[in-house]
C-alpha cells in the first residue's frame, strides 16, 4: 500500500509539471482533481474547483457544452476531441481538449486534458485576414500572383490569376505544362527560357507575354518575378501578373 501511495504521489507530481491542464471530472461535472503548472489557465484557483461542479463555476452555455461531452464520453466509452472558448479572468481564451473515460475515481468519470490554443487561433485569424486583404488588393488592382515550387513540384495561383486567365479554379489544376498551353504559341519559348534562367541563375524577370483565353481572345500579360533561395538552392519562382 505504501508503494502504491508513493507511485500515486509521483504520478501527481509529474502531472503537476506539464503546461497543459489535466482534470478529472465525474459524471455530474464535478471537479475531482486538477493538475497543471499553469494555474493562470484555470477558471478559478485549484482549491476553489475541487468538489464543485462546472454548473456552479461556468456560465450556463459553457457548462452545458462541457456536460454534453462528458455524457458522450461516458456513454460511448470513446475518446472525444473538442475545442471551446472560456472567459479566464476577463479574457476570452480558446482551448482544445482531449477527453477520455477514466476509472480511477470509483465513479463514472472522464480525464479532461486541456491545451491553451489562443495564440494559435489568433495567428490563424490574422493569417486569414491578411490573405483576404491581399486577395482584395489583387482584385482591385487586377493583379495576380503565382508560385512554382520545384522541390514539391507544385504550382499555386491566386484567385485573381485565375480570373486574369479566364479559368475556374474548381476545374483547372495549374501546372507549368498546362500553363504553357494557355500561353500564345509564339511566346512559349520565351517563357521557358525566362523560367529556366531564373532556376539556373536566380535571375529576376520583368517581361510581357500573350495568353489565349478559352473564348479565343488574346490578352497581353505583364509579368515580374524572382527565384527564391533555400539551403538546397533555387527552389521556387514567384511572379505577379
Amino acid at each position: 500500500e505504501l508503494a502504491v501511495r508513493r507511485e500515486q504521489a509521483r504520478f501527481r507530481s509529474l502531472l503537476a509539471t506539464i503546461p497543459d491542464v489535466v482534470m478529472v471530472l465525474d459524471g455530474d461535472g464535478r471537479y475531482r482533481e486538477v493538475f497543471t503548472s499553469s494555474p493562470e489557465l484555470l477558471v478559478r484557483p485549484r482549491g476553489q474547483l475541487i468538489g464543485h461542479t462546472i454548473h456552479e463555476l461556468l456560465d450556463a452555455e459553457a457548462a452545458g457544452d462541457v456536460q454534453a461531452v462528458i455524457d458522450r464520453v461516458l456513454r460511448e466509452r470513446l475518446p472525444v476531441t473538442t475545442e471551446y472558448p472560456l472567459m479566464i479572468r476577463g479574457h476570452r481564451r480558446s482551448f482544445s481538449a482531449r477527453v477520455v473515460p477514466y476509472s480511477g475515481e470509483g465513479v463514472p468519470a472522464v480525464l479532461w486534458v486541456v491545451r491553451d490554443v489562443t495564440e494559435q487561433r489568433v495567428a490563424e485569424q490574422e493569417l486569414r485576414r491578411s490573405r483576404e486583404l491581399y486577395a482584395s488588393a489583387e482584385r482591385i488592382a487586377h493583379l495576380g500572383h503565382f508560385e512554382r515550387d520545384f522541390e514539391r513540384d507544385t504550382v499555386s495561383w491566386s484567385d485573381e490569376t485565375f480570373r486574369i486567365f479566364g479559368l475556374d479554379p474548381a476545374t483547372f489544376s495549374p501546372d507549368f505544362a498546362t500553363f504553357l498551353t494557355i500561353v500564345h504559341p509564339d511566346d512559349r519559348d520565351h517563357i521557358r527560357g525566362m523560367v529556366r534562367r531564373a532556376i539556373d541563375h536566380g535571375e529576376a524577370f520583368d517581361s510581357e507575354y500573350r495568353i489565349v483565353r478559352a473564348d479565343g481572345s488574346v490578352r497581353v500579360i505583364h509579368c515580374t518575378g524572382e527565384a527564391r533561395l533555400n539551403d538546397a538552392g533555387w527552389h521556387a519562382v514567384v511572379a505577379t501578373n
